[in-house]
């Protein structure tokens, strides 16, 4: 699940956008045994997930081949962009579904790396669309 969020971060503080949704794929692949708790969140995070997979595969791909380019051009053209907020499952259920037969130690080791590389993605992705004043509520 980390390895295309990883890939995604590029040089300079942007996300390239192909990479960051196959990590978001990936997670939502994670969430989906969690239960109909998260069914609402993934359902939500999975259209928009697929709403910017069509816009990177589309006639505009090339505004859409990173976080940074897609915010200047939608900003440009008036288009604003939301991410989906999901929650996460308790501790136990977590660490049992990210690795499956590991001990708690490694378990909590792995998702501490993991948790490092969503985090710079997220600042990213924040910074990102702040700088186009993408962030404001209408």
């Amino acid at each position: 699940m980390m390895r295309p969020f990883q890939a995604s971060l590029k040089p300079k503080g942007d996300v390239e956008l192909s990479q960051y949704l196959a990590g978001w794929k990936e997670l939502l692949r994670f969430l989906a045994p969690l239960g109909s708790i998260f069914a609402f969140a993934t359902s939500e995070a999975f259209s928009k997930v697929t709403a910017l997979e069509a816009r990177v595969r589309g006639a505009q791909a090339a505004h859409y081949a990173s976080l940074g380019t897609m915010a200047a051009w939608e900003r440009r053209a008036g288009l604003p962009a939301r991410l989906a907020l999901l929650a996460l499952p308790s501790r136990d259920r977590l660490l049992q579904l990210a690795c499956p037969g590991s001990s708690e130690a490694d378990a909590r080791a792995a998702l501490a790396r993991a948790a490092d590389t969503l985090e710079d993605v997220y600042n990213r992705t924040q910074g990102l669309m702040a700088g186009h004043g993408l962030l404001r509520l209408a």
